[in-house]
């Protein structure tokens, strides 16, 4: 039960803000594989720069990452680099409101 809550999790907090932003931005391909796809390349290109300049993700932080995560959404979700970064922002914003949605209804409930 609690693998079944965690995959839900997984899916609604992650997975649903990128398919939401790929498709607000025009990108062609927005079904759920694609976007897993491109949030574990967003991911892995963000470790391989840790991995080469150790302390750049701290002193530049968001700057290394919209560009990043915007390069991953471009070659994955076929879109150009601008949209790429407004689905990074979009991905960020839709994520923090569904988790504060899940928050706020998990603290209705005790």
């Amino acid at each position: 039960m609690l693998l079944l809550i965690t995959f839900i999790v997984i899916v609604v907090v992650l997975i649903i803000p990128v398919q939401i932003a790929a498709e607000w931005a025009g990108a062609r391909n927005t079904d759920m594989f694609s976007c897993l796809v491109a949030l574990i390349l967003a991911a892995l290109i963000q470790k391989g720069i840790t991995v080469f300049a150790p302390g750049a993700e701290m002193h530049y932080g968001l700057l290394l990452t919209l560009p990043l995560s915007g390069l991953a959404y471009t070659l994955v979700l076929g879109t150009t680099f601008i949209r790429g970064i407004l689905i990074a922002i979009g991905q960020g914003v839709i994520s923090v409101l569904i988790s504060f949605l899940m928050a706020g209804l998990l603290l209705s409930l005790v």
